[in-house]
């Protein structure tokens, strides 16, 4: 069988930049420079003129197109390159008629853009104009580039799979697995920020790195939320129930109401040493976001209970307060203190975690003036819901 290796396409220019998808499993995401040029610039005759703007993704190139929008009398007479921020350069035209349009995608370039298949897009890239007769002036009206960035999901025609990376160790009297993936690339200075992500009841946490289309409870929408973070530079560290993959321990006695009894505290707890200590990856320690669903959506609520100031946002999807449990909830009478902003992701056909009580602790969070935002599905019932990938890299971006 065919495997597709997933792309991720990314649009920076300084006007008029579109965005496509391919293959079915990756999507646009437009980045703005900010040098560059938002008017005209003139191209004096004999002269160099270098336009430069930024990227700010992270990954490795999978290929690159080039948008030109330059206007000049004489286009024969000019050196059309581009180059990358590791000072690669790709001439684009010599001694053409015409110099506007998008190279890799309409126009053939001089040289072959595939050269920059597995560099990093991160940094400073020029445009370079070279007249090399001079005798009239131009103008570059506007310019910019379609990154598509590789993936290490991989697709075919019923299975998205995604590599990842195993541990375990102590956490408290039991020893505990922990699955992750880190993003393709160099990580930023700063490291990498993190998703945590807990396992609903049952359902290993393998699963977030491996769907096939017939797997029950949206478990393809599961994944996907991991390839699109991943992507888009997120380190992923999914942990593994108590029991093999039972139920987390936040919503049953005693520890719902004494958390720091309870395995899951101590494997937290580890964690947190584990990722300050590189295990994982080189991460950002600033940045740490959570999400679940199910049990994995009480436990991502635990995180705003036991460990405040901690995380940045949370999504929890299909599950409620971090000791409600099904049908059965009660809130305490304030929220905790410095509560993430937090993403509701719930069908409304759900009857294991009925709604009302994810809009009980939502109404809460409200009234206490915490960030919410809620996505429903009204056809969905106790399952991921489709838009979730999008809706949870979008919320963690925005926070």
């Amino acid at each position: 069988m065919l495997a597709v290796v997933g792309l991720w396409l990314v649009c920076a220019g300084s006007a008029g930049a579109t965005s496509s998808s391919v293959p079915p499993e990756s999507w646009g995401r437009r980045l703005t420079p900010a040098d560059a040029p938002a008017q005209p610039v003139a191209l004096a005759p004999a002269a160099v003129t270098r336009r430069s703007l930024s990227s700010q993704a992270t990954g490795l190139i999978a290929f690159v197109n080039v948008r030109v929008d330059l206007v000049h009398p004489r286009p024969a007479d000019l050196v059309l390159s581009l180059i990358s921020p590791t000072g690669t350069r790709v001439v684009l035209a010599r001694g053409a008629s015409s110099l506007s349009g998008t190279y890799g995608d309409g126009l053939s370039p001089r040289d072959a853009l595939e050269q920059l298949e597995g560099e990093e897009p991160w940094g400073t890239w020029e445009l370079e104009v070279r007249d090399r007769q001079g005798g009239a002036p131009g103008v570059l009206r506007s310019w910019g580039l379609e990154l598509q960035l590789q993936s290490r999901a991989v697709l075919t025609a019923s299975t998205l799979r995604i590599p990842y990376e195993r541990a375990a160790f102590p956490a408290g009297q039991r020893r505990r697995r922990v699955f992750y993936q880190v993003p393709l690339g160099t990580p930023p200075a700063s490291g990498w920020p993190v998703a945590l992500l807990f396992q609903g009841s049952l359902a290993p946490a393998q699963l977030f790195f491996h769907a096939r289309t017939w797997y029950p409870k949206g478990a393809w929408h599961q994944v996907r939320t991991v390839k699109l973070l991943l992507d888009a530079g997120y380190a992923v560290v999914a942990p593994e129930a108590i029991f093999y993959g039972t139920a987390w321990q936040t919503s049953f006695a005693p520890f719902a109401d004494d958390f720091a009894r309870s395995s899951d505290h101590a494997l937290m707890l580890r964690l947190f040493h584990e990722l300050t200590q590189g295990r994982f990856g080189y991460v950002d320690p600033t940045r740490y976001y959570a999400g679940g669903i199910s049990s994995g959506g009480y436990m991502t609520s635990r995180m705003a209970v036991s460990y405040p100031g901690r995380f940045r946002a949370l999504a929890i999807h299909g599950g409620a307060y971090a000791t409600n449990f099904g049908p059965l909830a009660s809130l305490p009478p304030r929220m905790p203190a410095l509560h993430p902003p937090t993403l509701f992701l719930h069908g409304e056909r759900d009857r294991t975690v009925p709604i009302r009580t994810m809009l009980a602790y939502r109404d809460a969070l409200q009234r206490e003036g915490y960030a919410v935002r809620t996505v429903l599905d009204p056809d969905v019932g106790h399952a991921w819901i489709p838009r979730a990938p999008e809706e949870v890299l979008a919320w963690f971006e925005r926070h």
